[in-house]
């Protein structure tokens, strides 16, 4: 990279962290597999979690005051919660 002065390339690396620059410092075929790689792990995670397969799910209903039972809220969608939250 061309830097506009010796300051400007000072202040340029002394923000950038450490996993930054050892990136910077990798050819360019190995960079393309972590990005790769990066973009996999992203896309299977967002996938998991729009499905709902990454945590166990409670579903669970409430008791109104006139002893209905009410399993969903205003837009159709069931309540649940975590495990982690419904022990506590």
């Amino acid at each position: 990279m061309n830097y506009l002065t010796d300051k400007h390339k000072q202040l340029s690396e002394s923000q950038q962290s450490g996993l930054m620059k050892w990136f910077g410092q990798l050819p360019m075929d190995k960079k393309a597999v972590a990005i790769g790689l990066s973009l996999t792990v992203g896309i299977s995670s967002a996938a998991m979690a729009w499905q709902g397969t990454s945590s166990d799910r409670i579903y669970f209903c409430v008791k109104t005051p006139k002893k209905t039972l009410v399993c969903q809220d205003k837009d159709n969608r069931p309540f649940r919660m975590t495990p982690f939250c419904a022990i506590r």
